[in-house]
C-alpha cells in the first residue's frame, strides 16, 4: 500500500492498483482534451494512438472509460496528406 500525503496533511492509504487506475484514467482525459482541442503534436497523437492500442482489452472491459472518446477526435490517417522527405 501507498501512503498519500493530501493538501489538508491527511493520510490516505492506497493500494498501487488505486494509483495505477487513478493514473490511466489522467492520462486517458489529457490525451483526449489534447485531441478533442485539436493542439495536441504528432508525437501526443502517436502516444494516444499507443495508448489506445495497448489498452484494447482494459476499453473492451470498461465501456464508460473516457478513453473512448479519444477515438472519435483522432485524425484518420487515410486522409492526411502524404509526406515526402528526401
Amino acid at each position: 500500500m501507498a501512503a498519500i500525503t493530501t493538501n489538508g496533511g491527511q493520510k490516505i492509504s492506497k493500494t498501487k492498483e488505486d494509483v495505477l487506475s487513478q493514473l490511466d484514467l489522467l492520462l486517458a482525459k489529457e490525451l483526449l482534451e489534447r485531441t478533442k482541442s485539436g493542439v495536441a503534436t504528432a508525437s501526443e497523437l502517436r502516444e494516444a494512438r499507443a495508448y489506445l492500442n495497448d489498452n484494447k482489452d482494459l476499453l473492451n472491459f470498461n465501456p464508460e472509460h473516457p478513453a473512448h472518446e479519444i477515438t472519435e477526435h483522432l485524425p484518420d490517417v487515410a486522409e492526411l496528406p502524404e509526406v515526402y522527405t528526401h
